[in-house]
């Protein structure tokens, strides 16, 4: 009888916090963070998680796109002056951190262009690459 009661008493513990952790990471999503420069025509999406109760600090995942790296999600440092402009960008113009397509990373590098004055970065590879697709 101790045995049944026993298991039954698992049984609703696991189903309780299986119910109140359902859909939420508890943990940081990201093991290493990359700082190298990702070119936009390689970014499907672009997704900031701020720092919680999961994880300690901030994670900025990149998504992919194309060729052998599609659907592939990419740790980025969140202090990398490149990322740092970008999602400064992103916030500046009311758009939401999460990229949905190339064409708005595509329209930043063109406001990049159109506003690199009002960056202390001017000539950092993530502008100078903008300048070169445009």
């Amino acid at each position: 009888m101790n045995c049944r009661v026993a298991a039954v008493a698992l049984i609703v513990s696991l189903a309780v916090l299986s119910i109140t952790t359902e859909g939420q990471e508890l943990r940081c999503r990201c093991i290493e963070r990359r700082a190298n420069f990702i070119p936009p025509k390689h970014i499907h999406d672009l997704e900031r998680i701020p720092a919680g109760a999961h994880c300690e600090r901030t994670e900025v995942i990149i998504t992919m796109k194309g060729g052998r790296h599609k659907n592939m999600e990419v740790c980025v440092d969140p202090d990398a002056k490149w990322v740092k402009a970008l999602m400064e960008f992103l916030a500046k113009k009311s758009w939401t951190t999460k990229v949905t397509s190339i064409s708005k990373v595509t329209s930043t590098c063109r406001m990049f262009r159109m506003e690199a004055r009002h960056y202390a970065l001017k000539w950092d590879s993530m502008l100078m690459y903008c300048f070169a697709i445009m």
